[in-house]
């Protein structure tokens, strides 16, 4: 879809350069602008979808974010109610990924101690 949005952007960029006239050169970009939008729309609407979904998983509620349609019945997040999203979601992951490395420090601890033991046992073990 980005690359779609991007080649009839592309395509417009000649129009724009070599037009002389201002008016003329905004109705071009207008024209770029609505021509592009369906797929960045539809880009949009993906990113949040997925990302809700990242959240869905994690146990986040969103809470309220501010919700948009494009004319093309594209509905998703405005950037600041996704970016409130994404930091709940970066955070959940980090306090995860630190449980995580807690637990894998115990773990660790807890085999060397126990290795340490049996080493003791077997020298014990051997001089009787």
């Amino acid at each position: 879809m980005r690359r779609q949005a991007l080649v009839i952007e592309h395509a417009f960029d000649s129009d724009i350069a070599n037009e002389k006239n201002l008016n003329a050169r905004n109705n071009i970009a207008s024209q770029r602008y609505y021509e592009a939008s369906e797929y960045w729309g539809a880009l949009a609407e993906y990113r949040t979808h997925r990302l809700l979904e990242r959240a869905r998983r994690l146990y986040i509620l969103p809470g309220e974010g501010k919700w948009e349609t494009d004319g093309y019945a594209n509905r998703y997040l405005d950037d600041d109610s996704l970016a409130k999203v994404y930091q709940l979601v970066v955070e959940a992951n980090r306090k995860t990924w630190d449980f995580r490395l807690k637990v894998v420090g115990v773990v660790i601890g807890s085999l060397t101690g126990l290795i340490g033991t049996l080493i003791g046992l077997v020298a014990i073990w051997k001089k009787k």
